[in-house]
């Protein structure tokens, strides 16, 4: 067991899409966190993303040069999809982000911008990056950010949010978790489209990283993700 580490000035934080977060910490409370946490034990999402997951967990302090976990990261664990995950999480981010202004619900992009630059002493793809997970962890973590950061957040978090899938019900879960049988599925305008559909086409969104898309991208997905969106509230309404 190790303490919480305090990372280096120059250390790139975490910069993972906050949907691998989710899937390796669902992986772990489920499974329990390993003895050593490195890439071999990883199974939620590809080697690669693991290991800048893992890459980040050790630049903030949640797992040590030897591959051990702090106390906060083996309390999140514990906490993941429970009622404590949010003030968990929360209380782990504050570790981690001491760089900021401490009233996080009064923050501006300017301001949130200007922080991670000084604090990474650059301004590139890793340090967006870094802010998006950031963004994302945060919300999850129960903080009301202003309208600016909010749409950034939400879009950043998807549905990965366990605060969000804690307030679901057991049988809504397992809905969105069931792929259904093969056999029955069609293709083109006669298919059917589930909440779980839609909860996987989200799932996709939150996979890319806001830094890595332009602005025409962005507005593209976003405008064909609210069209699946609208075509399921339809059939649902004339089911």
């Amino acid at each position: 067991m190790t303490e919480t580490a305090t990372p280096p000035h120059s250390s790139p934080l975490i910069h993972a899409t906050y949907a691998s977060f989710g899937r390796v910490m669902d992986q772990f409370h489920e499974h329990g966190l390993p003895s050593v946490v490195q890439v071999s034990a990883v199974s939620a999402v590809p080697p690669d993303t693991a290991r800048r997951l893992l890459a980040g967990f050790r630049a903030v302090g949640w797992i040590d040069m030897d591959s051990l976990a702090s106390r906060d990261l083996q309390a999140m664990v514990k906490a993941r999809n429970t009622a404590e995950w949010q003030q968990t999480l929360r209380s782990a981010l504050r570790n981690v982000y001491t760089f900021l202004p401490a009233e996080w619900e009064r923050l501006t992009a300017a301001r949130l911008s200007t922080a991670f630059r000084e604090y990474m002493g650059r301004e590139d793809y890793a340090t967006k990056g870094a802010q998006t997970f950031f963004l994302a962890a945060a919300l999850d973590a129960g903080v009301s950010f202003g309208s600016e950061l909010a749409a950034r957040a939400t879009r950043a978090q998807g549905d990965h949010s366990a605060n969000f899938k804690f307030r679901k019900s057991p049988s809504k879960l397992r809905h969105e978790g069931d792929q259904g049988d093969p056999r029955g599925r069609t293709n083109g305008a006669g298919e059917r489209h589930t909440d779980a559909d839609i909860a996987q086409v989200w799932n996709l969104l939150a996979l890319v990283d806001d830094a890595e898309m332009t602005d025409k991208e962005k507005s593209a997905a976003l405008t064909f993700f609210a069209y699946l969106r609208r075509r399921a509230d339809r059939k649902r309404a004339r089911a």
